[in-house]
């Protein structure tokens, strides 16, 4: 598969012709070692018919496709796990927005991410588990803390794993005042420049192993 370079509306053709909606059944897509691969677009023109593709897709997973930089598949009302291995932050950021409904993302080697923003963070708001491993750009999970609080709203693990650069948890407002009220679960593992982090104070399990570069742990209510 190295020598695809894009993938199109023709992808659905041969399900969207017989009965007008694509993959009606398929509950889980992944896409792997397309070394080759720069774009995704199935949007043929027609929004009502990309609208009616994969009404049953609950998880897409793309993993090891380097050049993917296009992504444009319309909305997934279905989905709820996405898991981005390898690829870049265009990736990332194109498919964050394809379902509100979104309760599990994956990032690892993320290449490019420095933070999740904003206009990222709104989309996540149906979000309970969050897992970034190996982002080695990666400077701060998000900008403002209460930014993230408040698109946030349903987050209950997060899991950050060897990201090499991180800092903090947000480049500003790390002591805002606001907490995330739904978060249970915190792991942070082999973060070497890791400085600080506020937890919010109903976390119930918190964990940090090898994080040498900490120096200030604060707790919210």
């Amino acid at each position: 598969m190295s020598e695809v370079k894009s993938v199109g509306f023709e992808f659905l053709a041969p399900v969207s012709s017989f009965i007008g909606i694509g993959f009606p059944s398929l509950e889980v897509l992944t896409f792997k070692d397309m070394k080759g691969w720069q774009r995704w677009s199935i949007n043929s023109g027609d929004d009502h018919r990309t609208s009616r593709s994969f009404p049953r897709l609950h998880k897409i997973c793309i993993s090891k496709c380097p050049e993917l930089a296009e992504v444009s598949i319309g909305l997934i009302p279905s989905l709820w796990v996405l898991d981005i291995e390898e690829c870049s932050e265009a990736v990332l950021r194109s498919m964050v927005g394809l379902s509100s409904s979104l309760v599990e993302l994956k990032m690892v080697n993320v290449k490019g991410l420095t933070q999740l923003h904003g206009d990222d963070l709104m989309h996540l708001g149906s979000l309970e588990h969050l897992y970034i491993e190996k982002c080695d750009e990666l400077r701060y999970l998000w900008e403002r803390e209460s930014e993230a609080c408040k698109s946030l709203v349903s987050l209950q693990k997060l899991e950050v794993y060897d990201c090499s650069e991180l800092v903090s948890s947000a480049e500003k407002e790390a002591n805002s005042g606001i907490s995330m009220e739904s978060l249970k679960s915190v792991e942070f593992h082999d973060c070497e420049t890791l400085e600080s982090y506020n937890c919010t104070n109903t976390v119930e399990r918190l964990l940090i192993r090898s994080c040498n570069s900490m120096t200030s742990l604060t707790f919210s209510a």
